[in-house]
């Protein structure tokens, strides 16, 4: 794996987060109060680690960091094999 792989699938990463995120606040019925709300990056962070936290305690905080690195991942996969053809 080379710098160049790893910071793009850091970025691809990072940029579907926020946008499931986003889509995630925007059609929840107990979402944000406002809509600026669920484009704000501390609020998505907030409300995920509610959402484990809550729903699975001790166990959230290691599942989500699973769940983030699992899409990692796959992200690395699709970015290693569309655009890294060797």
């Amino acid at each position: 794996m080379n710098l160049k792989k790893i910071l793009f699938t850091a970025l691809l990463t990072v940029v579907v987060i926020y946008v499931i995120s986003a889509m995630v606040l925007l059609v929840s019925s107990g979402g944000p109060s406002n809509l600026w709300q669920a484009f704000n990056p501390l609020y998505q962070h907030e409300t995920w680690m509610f959402v484990f936290s809550w729903s699975l305690n001790d166990w959230g905080i290691p599942v989500m960091t699973l769940l983030w690195f699992l899409l990692f991942y796959a992200i690395f996969q699709i970015v290693d094999k569309t655009f890294f053809d060797e």
